[in-house]
């Protein structure tokens, strides 16, 4: 949150003018995007001849927040012409706002949407005590008559806003949120709930038929959770199928894959904190959690850049694969998000068994030093007798 205003500007918005940038309309928007404080709101860019097709892409492919775009080349022209004969112009939906609500929920509602409603509110205002103004001071009085009779005198461009991707149930911001949350903190306790069956096994299997034991239960834990997890959603009528028909799956194998990168990780930390110094765990407890959430639900745009390192964390790349299953958001990511996840899961099976030889190596110290403490006051008690 340190300083984030000022770095506002680096949630760019396109905002589209017509060809001739000192037409009316154009320099309505040119001025409103360089008024303060919508100028420190976001990173305003004015760009010209740019089709709107071509504006749902970029903003749909992250390119940019949001557009801001006058719909016809020829609106300032077509306004002046009103004006001058006295005739109706439909200003309806001429100048207009797109953005996509699902990119990301709460810094969509948090920054974009109000940036866009003060320049939409600030724009109007412009138009109303500056630009009819200045039309109007050369409207003859028959067409002055017209002007006020078919509506135009109040009938200003405005700006139509369009959310091609709306929050439209806001109780998917729980498991957008605190549900991933939640998935730390379940992947942390299936260490505490298996402690006794796990103690259990290695009384009885070889040690490498334990290894095989505690990797394949941690991940059947992972694998029965996150399905639990997953119909927990839908029980509240959260639909997965947004993006891809059978999007049950996806979402399952999302948290399953997401389980596995934060649970593989609390499970070798376990082994390690409980090998040393068992109070460690909460410390490392806190600060995963920590270190998974603090940029993930804000843009990255908007944190100091030494928090770019969310990128590569699990909950910050299930969050992103989350918004497209329930938003149908820009895909083109899709496979880095999955990677990072694999990754993680990857990298955690590689290290557990070398953990695991580190927690047994330090149990045994530890009970051979209580065995040696215990049989040294034994024998200083037999002295002593």
């Amino acid at each position: 949150m340190y300083q984030r205003t000022k770095r506002l500007v680096n949630l760019k918005v396109l905002v589209v003018v017509e060809d001739d940038q000192s037409s009316l309309i154009s320099q309505a928007l040119n001025t409103t995007a360089h008024t303060h404080p919508i100028s420190s709101m976001a990173g305003w860019e004015i760009k010209t001849g740019v089709p709107e097709s071509e504006i749902v892409k970029e903003v749909h492919h992250h390119k940019y927040w949001g557009a801001i775009y006058v719909s016809s080349d020829d609106l300032s022209s077509n306004l002046i012409s009103s004006f001058s004969d006295g005739s109706f112009y439909n200003t309806t939906n001429v100048v207009r706002a797109y953005y996509e609500t699902g990119r990301d929920p709460n810094g969509m509602n948090q920054y974009i949407i109000p940036a866009i409603s003060k320049f939409s509110f600030l724009y109007q205002s412009i138009l109303e005590h500056k630009v009819y103004p200045e039309l109007l001071a050369n409207v003859s009085d028959s067409n002055l008559v017209n002007l006020r009779d078919n509506g135009m005198l109040t009938s200003y461009p405005t700006i139509s806003i369009t959310d091609a991707s709306p929050l439209k149930e806001p109780v998917l911001m729980a498991p957008l949120m605190v549900g991933l949350i939640y998935i730390i903190i379940l992947t942390f306790f299936q260490v505490l709930w298996f402690m006794k069956l796990n103690a259990d096994a290695a009384k009885v299997l070889n040690p490498k038929s334990y290894l095989v034991y505690r990797a394949l239960i941690l991940q059947c834990n992972f694998l029965i959770l996150s399905l639990a997890y997953t119909a927990l959603n839908s029980a509240f009528q959260i639909s997965y199928n947004a993006s891809w028909s059978g999007g049950f799956g996806v979402a399952w194998m999302t948290h399953y894959l997401t389980m596995s990168a934060v649970g593989g990780a609390n499970e070798n930390i376990s082994l390690l904190c409980f090998g040393i110094l068992p109070p460690l765990m909460g410390f490392w407890m806190l600060s995963f959690v920590v270190l998974n959430v603090s940029a993930t639900f804000s843009p990255i745009e908007v944190c100091p850049k030494i928090f770019r390192f969310t990128h590569a964390m699990p909950i910050k790349n299930a969050y992103e694969i989350s918004k497209i299953i329930y938003f149908n958001s820009y895909r083109g990511h899709l496979g880095r998000y999955f990677g990072v996840l694999i990754a993680w899961v990857a990298v955690n099976m590689i290290l557990h068994p070398l953990c695991l030889m580190f927690f047994s190596m330090r149990t045994k110290k530890k009970i051979q030093k209580a065995a040696q403490a215990g049989a040294a006051e034994k024998e200083a008690k037999e002295q002593k007798n």
